[in-house]
């Protein structure tokens, strides 16, 4: 496999659906759908992702529901933050 030049671009997806949140470094419960698309080239590279999360839990609060946007391009943007306890 050889590295893509600067200039390059590609695309890659990758959508995970039902994931549990147990397992991390910190004190979470429930499950998450998360997606991730990444593209553009090296020099200019592109970042999407998704995150839905419900019926979960952090640091023994409940979260009905979650979701958010993260862009990151040459700068990064978390939109349409919305928590619901």
């Amino acid at each position: 496999m050889t590295a893509l030049s600067p200039r390059e671009s590609t695309c890659i997806t990758s959508t995970w659906l039902n994931c549990g949140l147990a397992g991390f470094d910190a004190p979470v419960s429930g499950t998450a759908d998360v997606a991730v698309q990444v593209s553009g080239t090296r020099a200019y590279p592109l970042v999407r992702s998704y995150f839905h999360a419900a019926n979960a839990a952090a640091y023994g609060e409940p979260i009905e529901q979650f979701d958010s946007d993260l862009n990151i391009a040459i700068e990064t943007a978390l939109n349409n933050y919305s928590p619901h306890a």
